[in-house]
């Protein structure tokens, strides 16, 4: 994903330049070269964090998925090979697999089926997992399993934020672009402003201002 926008951000670049492409690059970068430095620095000090947030929102992902992969497999003996995400999710709300199968069965669900190499495929109407031995699991006890859930979803939260934050990177290198033109043709900033606003370690807001 990061390298996406990085390539993304340098073929928009190769279609302004001077101060425009300075802010795609960087946004408040151009306003810098025009003298607008309290402007500049403010769009600066946005993206540093929003960087931040990718950077850091994505490792605490990846370590949480690490670190609920292996306690599921310490305390519900569970094999990842053949398993996607969807199964991570489920082993979270059920004590074992035969616990999920019969709530499925109770819905009318029918079995997944796998493909040559023994991966899941996942089909509308089909939710229970085939007891091959492949997708078992089974929690020494709740206290564990909620634990599990826990780290699952602080995995999944993290991502989005990191996910957020991305988007956050595109419009605030657009509206400094925005501004850059403005000043360039009007001699003044414009009127649309973006400030991150932290509220603790589980809420970013990204906050767009258009004054009338």
């Amino acid at each position: 994903m990061n390298k996406k926008f990085i390539i993304v951000i340098l073929m928009f670049s190769m279609a302004f330049s001077g101060s425009r492409t300075k802010s795609l690059v960087f946004p408040g970068w151009g306003e810098l070269s025009l003298n607008e430095s309290s402007r500049g620095q403010k769009l600066i000090a946005a993206d540093i964090i929003l960087w931040l947030t990718v950077f850091n929102g994505k490792n605490l992902s990846k370590n949480y998925e690490s670190d609920y992969r292996a306690f599921a497999s310490e305390h519900a003996g569970v094999n990842w090979n053949h398993t996607d995400y969807l199964f991570a999710v489920d082993i979270g709300y059920y004590d074992d697999l035969n616990a999920y199968n019969s709530a499925k069965a109770r819905q009318r669900s029918l079995e997944l089926e796998t493909d040559l190499n023994g991966g899941l495929i996942r089909e509308y109407g089909h939710t229970m997992y085939p007891e091959n031995g492949d997708f078992d699991w089974q929690w020494d006890n709740d206290s564990n399993r909620k634990s599990y859930k826990d780290m699952r979803i602080s995995s999944a939260n993290w991502d989005k934020y990191a996910n957020f934050a991305i988007a956050g990177l595109l419009v605030n290198r657009v509206i400094s672009v925005i501004d850059v033109m403005y000043l360039e043709k009007m001699g003044s900033s414009t009127p649309i402003q973006s400030q991150v606003i932290a509220n603790g370690s589980n809420d970013l807001q990204l906050k767009l201002t258009f004054p009338f």
